[in-house]
């Protein structure tokens, strides 16, 4: 049976330590970042690898955009791949190392 996450299970040890200096949580963001590219993906009926490499970056503005492309040069091909199978965006993070917790699920919309 999956649990829900809260923001709680997605703390890392470095938690703290990534507040006080400005940083965010890498798993949280992971996987909104994961589940931002999967909708837009399905919405806009666009070419996942496409999306991914090409506009993805471009999207974020200029402050976010060398974040973003060294994320995408890093996880691109991993992130492209589980669009294609539909892979949890939680599941995804886990396997780039961003997540820790892995009896942490997040759960979809799906009604019981």
């Amino acid at each position: 049976m999956q649990q829900s996450c809260t923001n709680a299970d997605f703390k890392t040890a470095e938690y703290s330590e990534s507040i006080e200096s400005g940083f965010q949580n890498e798993c949280a963001l992971c996987v909104v970042i994961l589940r931002v590219m999967e909708n837009y993906v399905n919405y806009h009926k666009v070419d996942a690898a496409d999306f991914v490499s090409n506009q993805f970056c471009s999207l974020l503005g200029d402050v976010l955009k060398p974040t973003c492309e060294a994320f995408i040069h890093y996880a691109g091909p991993v992130i492209i791949q589980t669009l294609y199978q539909k892979e949890p965006s939680d599941k995804v993070c886990l396997a780039l190392g961003l997540c820790k917790d892995k009896s942490c699920k997040i759960l979809g919309n799906k009604a019981k």
